[in-house]
């Protein structure tokens, strides 16, 4: 769980842990909107980055959303803002939120680039690694993942770690 209060405080290492947590989610926004451009792809996933830290700043839990709701709609309008200065003049992206209701095929890039991402995922990460990440993108906290796993927070956290990078290796190939 990363906190907040140490990042607007300046905290450099939870600012990282921030970034890493969020990268995975990040990473499959941009390929979404990147639509198989991978120099575009790039440029997309660092604005989502940087928006998640200004998110911490300026986020309130006092409005009821949780920071990860908060944050994640901070980058994906910071993404859709930065896809919109790549491509001028081209047609918008339809909202992220409802690419669970386009029929399948809608956009066929999109939904090969995510396919083989999730095909590969086996092949790079552990088995426990594996169970953890799924988990985790689910929404389960590092308590959560602990207890249904049977392992500690602190294993949890290292399994996330490791997935995180080969996932992000993967998508910078």
């Amino acid at each position: 769980m990363v906190n907040i209060d140490k990042i607007k405080s300046g905290d450099k290492d939870e600012t990282e842990k921030l970034i890493r947590d969020f990268t995975p989610q990040v990473a499959i926004l941009g390929i979404r909107l990147s639509r198989g451009d991978p120099a575009s792809r790039e440029d997309l996933i660092q604005a989502g980055l940087y928006a998640l830290v200004e998110a911490a700043g300026a986020y309130d839990g006092a409005k009821g959303a949780s920071f990860s709701t908060f944050a994640l709609v901070c980058a994906k309008r910071r993404m859709i803002d930065e896809w919109r200065k790549l491509t001028p003049g081209g047609d918008p992206p339809e909202p992220l939120d409802s690419a669970k209701d386009k029929p399948a095929g809608t956009d066929m890039t999109d939904d090969i680039a995510k396919r083989d991402i999730l095909r590969q995922l086996p092949d790079i990460l552990s088995a426990a690694e594996l169970k953890v990440f799924f988990l985790k993108m689910r929404g389960a906290s590092y308590a959560e993942i602990a207890r249904s796993l049977n392992i500690g927070e602190k294993a949890v956290d290292n399994a996330l770690k490791r997935a995180r990078k080969k996932i992000h290796d993967l998508v910078d190939r």
